[in-house]
């Protein structure tokens, strides 16, 4: 015989009792990125000497960019196929943001040197002295995972006028004083 509540139904069935499962813990979310991306400058649409120096100085202040954020859109759209650095940059991006990590820091004062025009209207050669300053990746949860000092770099880029874009054909850094 079944007790049942003064409401005078008959009581329920009863139900199978379930064990609380353990509730999915949930994805830890990146800290914000702090790097804003950097304007394209007016002066790329120059198909000179002025556009290439425009190119060589807007593809490097695009690196603090992609390392914090992970968006390498721009950096692609500037990197000629064949590139190494430009694609070294690309893969390392990646991998660190398939980790969850990203970059701080790394703020760059670019100072254009030296350009000339190689091949007319097609190649061009550009100097920029840049300073980089201090940088460290960071975890999802903001933790510090590796860092690296300010340091001088003198860059040498091949810079290309394809189609009527601006494309990096090749990059060199050589650590300066």
């Amino acid at each position: 015989m079944s007790l049942t509540a003064c409401t005078g139904e008959p009581a329920a069935e009863p139900t199978p009792t379930r064990t609380a499962s353990a509730s999915p813990t949930a994805e830890p979310t990146p800290t914000p990125t702090t790097t804003p991306e950097p304007e394209r400058p007016t002066a790329m649409d120059d198909p000179g000497v002025d556009g290439a120096v425009a190119a060589a100085t807007y593809f490097l202040s695009l690196y603090p960019y992609v390392y914090n954020t992970g968006d390498l859109t721009a950096w692609k759209a500037l990197s000629h196929p064949e590139c190494v650095f430009c694609a070294s940059v690309s893969s390392s991006v990646d991998e660190m943001h398939a980790l969850g990590q990203r970059q701080e820091g790394t703020e760059l004062t670019l100072v254009p040197r030296e350009s000339a025009e190689v091949e007319a209207g097609v190649w061009f050669s550009v100097r920029l002295d840049v300073a980089q300053g201090e940088w460290t990746v960071v975890g999802l949860q903001g933790e510090p995972v590796r860092s690296g000092p300010a340091q001088n770099y003198a860059f040498t880029l091949a810079v290309v006028r394809d189609s009527e874009r601006w494309v990096i054909r090749a990059a060199e850094a050589t650590p300066s004083a």
